[in-house]
């Protein structure tokens, strides 16, 4: 459901090229290190992250109050995964310039990348305070409600990415995770609404992969669990095209594999039901060995029965003729 950080990282280098256009500006008695941050930039574009880090690091230590700097080198640390030694860097940089919201963004998604969600949620906040227009700060923010299961508080945060950035797929995706979530608890319900309200929710997930999914056509987590949606609304074409569709972009998708399986059953088709139900055998684990095997032993009775319901129904409309 995440972002990658090393991608997060490489966008960052673009907002690092708007400080460089201002930088003979705000900052005209660093004009040397400007330079170095083209060069490292250029290194960087380059993938030579290793060569990049220590130019700047040389840099650093020839201008040791320059910002820029320390955020630049940071976000190569954070391009190589070296998230712990992003942090100080960033902090760093933060201390000598307060009021950089990428700083406080790049440290945000070093924290979340080391599992210290707190750090992270107040560095999202005040990335937000700086610039209440940064539609990726709301996304990121959005996921660690989410992992917490406040899933309301995640709604507002992705709804408001969409708002910001209406191509944002992965905000989309999200939405239609929590309005499946909220389906669920309005169906366990169990009252006179329950069905209705889950159905509306079901509408609204659909419609959010489909955003998601026009965004990116080849958003294979997206078209899989729009698969799913269909299945629940017993819209076993679609449900059938989707999960086709996952596996044609995920050949190793046995979830996909299965939910196939489960679509073909519901369509009455056994013979293609067994065969993605064997596909999926080839790799399951004993407990789900036993189930699927037990469903695959049903279908030659399941299939005789069907046979003889379609033979009484068209005996039926021959004599109606």
């Amino acid at each position: 459901m995440s972002v990658s950080l090393k991608k997060s990282f490489r966008y960052s280098i673009c907002i690092i090229a708007i400080w460089l256009s201002l930088a003979t500006i705000v900052w005209a008695e660093h004009e040397t290190s400007d330079s170095i941050m083209v060069f490292s930039g250029e290194l960087i574009a380059s993938r030579q992250l290793v060569e990049a880090e220590s130019v700047l690091s040389e840099a650093i230590w020839e201008d040791p109050e320059y910002a820029p700097l320390y955020i630049q080198r940071g976000i190569i640390f954070g391009m190589q995964t070296k998230f712990k030694q992003a942090i100080p860097d960033f902090t760093k940089g933060i201390e000598l310039d307060p009021k950089m919201p990428e700083a406080y963004y790049s440290r945000g998604l070093a924290y979340s990348k080391t599992k210290d969600d707190d750090n992270a949620l107040k560095d999202y906040n005040k990335t937000i305070e700086l610039n209440p227009g940064y539609a990726s700060a709301y996304y990121n923010r959005g996921l660690i409600s989410f992992r917490k299961a406040n899933y309301d508080i995640a709604f507002d945060d992705f709804s408001k990415t969409v708002e910001l950035n209406p191509n944002y797929a992965k905000a989309y995706y999200n939405l239609g995770l929590i309005y499946d979530i909220r389906g669920v608890v309005a169906f366990s319900k169990k009252d006179s609404n329950s069905v209705a309200e889950r159905n509306k929710h079901l509408e609204l997930e659909i419609e959010s992969f489909n955003k998601a999914i026009d965004i990116d056509s080849k958003y294979t987590d997206a078209i899989y669990n729009r698969g799913l949606a269909y299945l629940k609304t017993k819209d076993l074409e679609k449900a059938e095209r989707d999960f086709f569709r996952t596996i044609f972009l995920d050949p190793k998708s046995r979830d996909a594999r299965f939910n196939l399986g489960v679509t073909y059953e519901k369509m009455k088709k056994y013979g293609e039901a067994k065969k993605q139900y064997e596909i999926y055998l080839k790799d399951a684990d004993t407990v789900d060995s036993l189930r699927v095997q037990e469903l695959i032993e049903k279908f030659p009775t399941m299939e005789k029965w069907q046979n003889i319901q379609d033979s009484a129904k068209a005996l039926k409309e021959k004599k109606s003729e």
